[in-house]
């Protein structure tokens, strides 16, 4: 399944945010490195995300932009498809997105999303 949407500007809260709990999401994801901060893309449709894994109220899900493997972060009370503002989805990842694969803000980008069986 391939979503897509539109790479947005951050505020800087989540990396500090997840600065303070990396370590616990990196044992979540079996132990890989991940780098604090997220990367915001808006959707034009709502995706409800599943969760591969979770840490307290936070979903997980593995996902997959132009062959860098991410996760897609949500916390459960952000998946309400009735709020338009939760159309955006947070991605974290073992490499800066931005830098690694040039992306920059109001570019389209494809997230692909895998069976379980695949990953």
């Amino acid at each position: 399944m391939i979503i897509t949407g539109t790479v947005r500007p951050g505020k800087g809260l989540n990396t500090d945010w997840t600065k303070g709990f990396i370590d616990v999401i990196r044992k979540a994801v079996a132990g890989e490195k991940l780098l604090p901060g997220t990367l915001n893309v808006l959707l034009t449709d709502f995706y409800r995300v599943r969760a591969d894994f979770r840490h307290a109220d936070m979903r997980f899900q593995h996902c997959w932009i132009q062959g860098q493997h991410c996760f897609i972060m949500r916390q459960d009370h952000f998946d309400n498809e009735a709020e338009q503002m939760y159309l955006t989805l947070e991605i974290m990842s073992t490499v800066y997105l931005r830098e690694t694969l040039s992306l920059v803000d109001d570019q389209t980008v494809d997230i692909e999303i895998e069976p379980r069986d695949r990953q």
